[in-house]
């Protein structure tokens, strides 16, 4: 091979690993293929057919090509709350990586970020596979440490419970607070090939193996064929809807501001309301003194003059000017038409 080809097959090797954040591939040498032979031709055909050209992509699928001595299985999952479009590009990525790492070889698997690809000569879609590698963060935790490891304990043991479920299938995620201010997010996946008891295997194998080479860290991955598990410090699977929320084991840890803000309302509701009501009855209340005080004085007023009853327009005439001017001063002259329509 020329100087300037390994250096193009360097060049392509760094791209894929930083563009498609692979994490980890594995290769079963034993047996190898020709390009172009029977099993090569089966090995395109079912990493093709992982994942369709179709608008129903898939986040997990299976395909086997039957045709001893070269059959061919392969397995691709994507993590579980990913985007149909990421899982097509984390497919495609996975694919260029597996056979760029793995040659001519008739096994060959690969951990990205987003997606499980493997492909092998033989069904191992069942298998129980606890082998793992663990990458942790280069980061390490420096204060609350013991709370630190004890809520990561808490967390992955909890969404591995959580991922048990059969609606889940084999995933599931969430976080829980470790100080007042720091959080710890955590994932579990298992291929969904696997039997629930072997996940619950895989998943303690690979917490007992994060427990020993991690526990100090802000964050690792440990990767096995049968699973995965991660925790970080920050929110690294996206969206949240389906998290897992965990209450903290720390005791100085406050209450959530809402809970504050309403019972602040409530205790300002319950002293203003008797205060409103009082003030409202107080006016009620001087209301009908002043209407019974000035029905008294009306009626003290009338009682206290002589009741003069005209009959006739004619009879009122008789008196002078003067004399009903006095007559309106000291009584209440009415005609009888006016006391009829009045009473």
């Amino acid at each position: 091979m020329s100087r300037d080809s390994i250096l193009i097959l360097i060049f392509l090797l760094s791209s894929c690993w930083v563009i498609c954040e692979c994490r980890w591939s594995n290769c079963n040498n034993e047996t190898t293929y020709s390009y172009g032979d029977t099993y090569s031709r089966n090995l395109n055909q079912v990493i093709n057919d992982l994942y369709p050209n179709t608008s129903d992509i898939p986040e997990f699928s299976t395909s086997s090509h039957d045709d001893y001595p070269n059959t061919v299985y392969g397995l691709l999952q994507c993590v579980g709350n990913i985007s149909a479009e990421k899982c097509s590009d984390c497919w495609k990525n996975a694919n260029i990586t597996v056979s760029e790492h793995c040659g001519n070889a008739k096994g060959g698997r690969v951990w990205m970020d987003d997606c499980f690809l493997r492909y092998d000569n033989d069904d191992f879609f069942s298998d129980l596979d606890i082998a793992v590698i663990s990458f942790p963060n280069e980061s390490r935790i420096t204060s609350n440490l013991e709370a630190y490891k004890d809520t990561v304990t808490r967390l992955l043991k909890s969404v591995s419970e959580k991922a048990y479920e059969p609606a889940n299938k084999g995933f599931a995620m969430g976080s829980a607070n470790y100080t007042s201010t720091g959080e710890v997010y955590g994932l579990v996946q298992c291929w969904r090939t696997m039997e629930s008891d072997d996940c619950k295997k895989c998943f303690l194998y690979a917490r007992q193996q994060a427990q020993s080479c991690c526990s100090n860290r802000k964050g690792a991955q440990v990767l096995s064929t049968s699973c995965k598990i991660r925790y970080e410090i920050y929110p690294f699977f996206g969206s949240a809807e389906s998290m897992l929320p965990l209450e903290s084991n720390n005791p100085t840890t406050p209450s959530p501001p809402t809970s504050t803000t309403e019972s602040h309302s409530s205790g300002k509701s319950s002293v203003t309301l008797p205060i409103i009501l009082g003030l409202v009855g107080a006016l009620i209340l001087v209301f009908v003194i002043c209407l019974i005080a000035m029905r008294k004085r009306m009626a003290s007023a009338i009682s206290g003059r002589q009741l003069t009853l005209v009959t006739h327009n004619e009879e009122r005439r008789r008196y002078s000017p003067e004399a009903r001017l006095i007559m309106q001063e000291k009584h209440f002259v009415f005609s009888l038409e006016e006391l009829a329509e009045s009473t």
